[in-house]
């Protein structure tokens, strides 16, 4: 399991301060298209999640090979 992403929704000041650093350098961008092209290549089966938490949402990134 992978955690492609993550984005800060906190309101605390620690997490409003990481929820702008992430901003500042480019954190927040989505996956890029054909990110499960490489796996896929070598026989992994993929999934992708996307997660809310209480104070940040993932994206969740499953391989298994069948």
């Amino acid at each position: 399991m992978i955690v492609g992403n993550a984005q800060i929704r906190g309101s605390s000041l620690p997490d409003r301060f990481a929820a702008w650093l992430f901003r500042v350098t480019g954190q927040y961008a989505d996956l890029p298209p054909g990110w499960s092209e490489p796996f896929q290549r070598v026989g992994f089966q993929m999934a992708r999640e996307n997660v809310a938490l209480p104070r940040s949402d993932v994206i969740r990134i499953i391989a298994s090979k069948p």
